[in-house]
């Protein structure tokens, strides 16, 4: 169920910030529900809490090849 995993992952990242994986997954669960420009905020966020995630790269990157 997305919309209740989106409602848990929003409250943990309230919660807790600083934790990069938890805006990962986020932004993966915005990502597959098509909803792109949630996507590419929490990737960002990732990527800004752990610059070195390549992960959070190939999905920006393959927002960008979508022109989303």
């Amino acid at each position: 169920n997305a919309p209740l995993a989106i409602s848990y992952y929003r409250k943990a990242v309230l919660y807790d910030a600083g934790d990069s994986r938890k805006w990962y997954n986020l932004a993966g669960i915005y990502f597959t529900t098509q909803h792109y420009d949630s996507a590419r905020i929490c990737f960002n966020q990732t990527l800004k809490l752990n610059p070195k995630d390549s992960l959070s790269e190939m999905a920006l990157n393959a927002l960008n090849a979508m022109g989303k």
